[in-house]
Order: structure tokens, then C-alpha cells, then sequence
């Protein structure tokens, strides 16, 4: 994948929302049933998730866990989903669980890495976060990768001003411990600086000039000589000029990742980053 293909898309996701919808109509028999049973089936997810967030458990209940979840890998991923959600669920040892849940099941899917990527940069435990970055890394999980990205760009407004410091201080740390080469480069290609040079001249008032000519009037053999005066107008103008440069969020998104700050110097991210 390109490096800005790379960006694009987990842009394009991190814009975007997550969900699940149910399809059809049920009858109100069909309905208590379909709702005992995804009840009983998160319970069992959850239960299995904390199964394998704990220490000091025989070693016949977590295979158990992993083979629940192996067994479950296409079913799963919308309950783990919502225990990683720490919003809804206040138990950091569930939602460690549950990154463990998606990593015994191998389970991948988009809304999965969208999921993984918000618990890596904005979960309010950081062991949370520091097991989601690591889940990131050891997936090779472009998808997630690029959401962080989009996290720590999102943290910088038009004017490279830095909205949510704890975001781009998370985001940054995370990305910098994956170390992937094509989160440089795309934020390389992203990154601009703009130099702005303004002249504005303003109309103050007009300055009259009279110019004295000599102009001949009449014919024949004694034709007369007339000074006349020609009023000539010219403008007085206040120049103003003005010098400044503007940066796009990727730049200090960059510099945050990077850990590095070589300012409006392309060339020398671009040396630095070949050198990576």
C-alpha cells in the first residue's frame, strides 16, 4: 500500500462511524427469543474475556477461553466491541480481556481496527492503551494504524494550533512505539507550509499638479502665443507588505510522532525520514 493510499484510509474510516443493524421484522415470539439469546451470548463473551484478562487461573480455563473464542471468531467481534467500549463498560480488566478475545480468535474486520485504534489513543487506562498499541503492531494493522493517524492529526486545527493535547500525546506515543516508516512518509506527503507574502496598496488621496504649457492659437501670418495650465492628478498610496508562514496540522503531528522538530524544513524531514 502507498504511503498516501495508506493515510487515505484510515482517514476515510476515522471520518466515518461504526455500527451494526439488524435487517427484517420479527414477530413479538421471535423477539423474546432473539433478545434472551444475544443476552446469554454476550455473557458468555465476557466471561471468557475476563477468563483470559486474569493470572493465577489453571492453564484448562484459558485454553478453554481461547477455544470459545476460535470457535466464535465470526460471531464475537460486535460483543468485544462493545466491551472495549469504556464508556459503557468502566472495567479495565474487561476490556484487556477483550483485546486478548480478538487476538486468540484472530478476528479482522475494519470496525474491529476502528475499535483497537480509539482504545489505543483515548482509553483512560493506560494499560489499556499500551495492550491496544501492541495488539496494533503485532497485527500489522494498517487500518487501525491509519485511525491513529487520523486521531493525532484530528488534535491540531487549520493554524497548527494543538486542540487536544492528551489525544496527540497518546496518538504520538503509540505511534512512535509501532515505529512503522510509511506513518512518516505519509505524513511527509500531507504536510505543507505555506509562505505568504500580502501587498495591499490603499488609496490615501490625489496630489494635483498644475503644468504650465504654451500652446499657439490662430493662423496666417501672426498667430498668438497662449500659456495655458494642465491640472495633472496623481495618487498618494500606502503600501502595506506582510511576511508569515502557515503550517498544516501534519506538521506538528509529524514533529509530535517524530519526536524531532526541523520546522518549515522539508528537506530535512526528508533526510531524516530516508534515514529511518
Amino acid at each position: 500500500m502507498k504511503a498516501l493510499q495508506y493515510l487515505t484510509l484510515g482517514l476515510g474510516l476515522f471520518c466515518g462511524t461504526v455500527g451494526y443493524a439488524a435487517e427484517g421484522t420479527q414477530s413479538t415470539d421471535e423477539i423474546a427469543i432473539s433478545q434472551s439469546a444475544p443476552v446469554a451470548f454476550a455473557t458468555q463473551v465476557r466471561e471468557n474475556a475476563k477468563v483470559l484478562a486474569q493470572t493465577g487461573l489453571s492453564d484448562d480455563k484459558r485454553q478453554g477461553a481461547i477455544k470459545f473464542f476460535i470457535q466464535e471468531r465470526e460471531k464475537a467481534p460486535p460483543e468485544l466491541i462493545k466491551a472495549l467500549d469504556w464508556e459503557k463498560n468502566a472495567d479495565n480488566e474487561l476490556r484487556l480481556g477483550a483485546l486478548k478475545g480478538i487476538e486468540a480468535a484472530k478476528a479482522s474486520n475494519n470496525n474491529l481496527s476502528v475499535m483497537i485504534a480509539k482504545n489505543a489513543v483515548a482509553d483512560p487506562d493506560e494499560g489499556v492503551r499500551k495492550a491496544a498499541v501492541a495488539m496494533i503492531k503485532s497485527r500489522k494493522d494498517d487500518v487501525a494504524v491509519g485511525m491513529m493517524m487520523g486521531y493525532a492529526l484530528g488534535a491540531v486545527d487549520e493554524y497548527g494550533k494543538v486542540t487536544n493535547e492528551k489525544v496527540l500525546a497518546n496518538a504520538a506515543a503509540g505511534l512512535r512505539n509501532i515505529n512503522d516508516k510509511r506513518v512518516y512518509e505519509s505524513l511527509y506527503q500531507y504536510y505543507c507550509v505555506l509562505e505568504i507574502r500580502p501587498t495591499v496598496a490603499e488609496l490615501k488621496n490625489l496630489e494635483t499638479l498644475n503644468l504650465q504649457v504654451l500652446t499657439t492659437t490662430g493662423t496666417g501670418a501672426n498667430p498668438a502665443t497662449v500659456p495655458i495650465v494642465l491640472p495633472i492628478q496623481f495618487p498618494t498610496l500606502a503600501i502595506s507588505k506582510v511576511r508569515t508562514t502557515v503550517s498544516v496540522p501534519a506538521g506538528v503531528a509529524l514533529a509530535a510522532i517524530s519526536g524531532q522538530n526541523f520546522g518549515n524544513n522539508p528537506a530535512a524531514w526528508r533526510n531524516w525520514i530516508n534515514k529511518q
